[in-house]
Formats: C-alpha cells, structure tokens, sequence
C-alpha cells in the first residue's frame, strides 16, 4: 500500500497559526457558554424594598426601589447613607464549573461625587451563606479593589468563590435562592441613583488554554523549520 505523506510546503505559517487560533477561539467560546448571567431586571421594587434586611438602613431619608428594564434602581436621598437589601431570585440551579461571582452595577447620570462605595454580597444558598466582604471602588479612583473594574458609568465587581462552595455546585444540585447587597459608601452624593443590573456565574479562565494553543503552534513551527 502507498504511504500518502501530506506535503508540508503547502501548509504556510500563516495557516496553521490561523488553525491554532480557530481552536482556541472554540475552547474559549466552550467557557463563554458556561458563564450564568441572573438579570435583576425580573425582580420587583417591591419585594426588593420589603424584604428582611432592607429599608436602606442608616439612610435618615427615603430610598426608593424601581424596577428597570436594565435592573432594580436604587435611589437614595441622604449622603453617604448605608443600605442593603434583599433580592429573591427563586430558585437558579447553579451550573458545574463555575467559580466566580460578578454583581454588575451603574451610576444613572453624573459621576460627580461617586468617590469610594463598597458593595458587599451574601449569597443564599439554603446552606451557610456565602459572605463576601465589601469592594471598594468607584470610576476613576486608582485605588480600587482587586477583582472591580469600570467602564464608564458601570462597574463589575467579581468575587471568587470558596472551595466549599465551588465543591457544591460541582455537584450539580446547588440552588441560589437570593442574595443580600447594597451600599457601605464612604463617600457618595446627598441624591445618589445607582442600578444593580445583574449577578454573573462563571468559570475563571484557565491560562493552560492558550498556554498549550501557543506551545502547539510553536512547535508546528520549529518543526518546519527543522525540515
């Protein structure tokens, strides 16, 4: 039988990066699928503004719950005034991979004034609560936190999650039921107007994809260069 060897000066360097790269691109598509994006959109200003753990507390004036096409706004009438509440997703079964926890949020309007705010999160997952300590961060401010990023008007603010936690949802029968959130501000405007967009689950991810993707493409190519 003839040996068909596949004639390699018709590959250039230039296809088989163009090959690494749609792989890559696949796998990180693969992990682009897992994320879990909980839009706050579908809960109510009502329930939010009378669930335990809310009223805003340590605001001496009202704060008003609206329910947004883009989340629940929150707008607060006393500067620098804490507040949290409670937010009743039902029940998001929560999907295998993930370890990491986004809130989304945006300041409606000016930035002026929006200087330093922590956003703390407990997460309810009929068990012991996640508990995550306040990010601070605000737009511009070089001292922000780890894990907060901004665009704009809107920040990202990520926590990992625990082993215990990751552990759960691996095996694929952890719950969120809701989360607790809000405002432990040092500095924000008298009239503030901030909207709590969404909550992301999701994978970190893994260097070694496209660490393994670059040793691949490499070693195609010291091979040509070898023949």
């Amino acid at each position: 039988m003839e040996q068909y060897i596949l004639p390699m000066k018709q590959i250039n360097n230039k296809q088989i990066l163009a090959a690494v790269m749609t792989i890559s691109a696949g796998l990180m598509m693969t992990h682009s699928a897992q994320a879990q994006l909980i839009s706050l959109s579908g809960i109510s200003g009502t329930s939010v503004a009378s669930a335990a753990g809310a009223g805003w507390v340590g605001s001496s004036g009202p704060t008003t719950f609206t329910q947004t096409p883009s989340g629940t706004e929150v707008q607060g009438t006393t500067a620098n005034g804490y507040g949290y509440s409670y937010w009743n997703d039902g029940a998001v079964l929560l999907t295998p991979g993930d370890t990491q926890v986004t809130l989304q949020i945006t300041i409606n309007g000016s930035l002026t004034g929006y200087d330093w705010m922590g956003i703390p999160l407990t997460l309810n997952d009929g068990g012991p609560n996640e508990v995550f300590s306040g990010l601070y961060s605000a737009p511009g401010n070089p001292g922000n936190f780890p894990g907060t990023s901004w665009t704009g008007n809107t920040g990202s603010l990520t926590w990992q999650l625990n082993s215990a936690e990751i552990t759960a949802i691996n095996g694929g029968s952890e719950y969120l039921y809701g989360f607790n959130s809000g405002l432990n501000p040092a500095t924000l405007p008298a009239n503030y107007d901030i909207t709590f967009n969404s909550l992301d689950f999701s994978a970190v991810p893994e260097p070694s994809t496209l660490a393994y993707s670059a040793v691949g493409a490499a070693s195609i190519l010291l091979f040509r260069r070898r023949k």
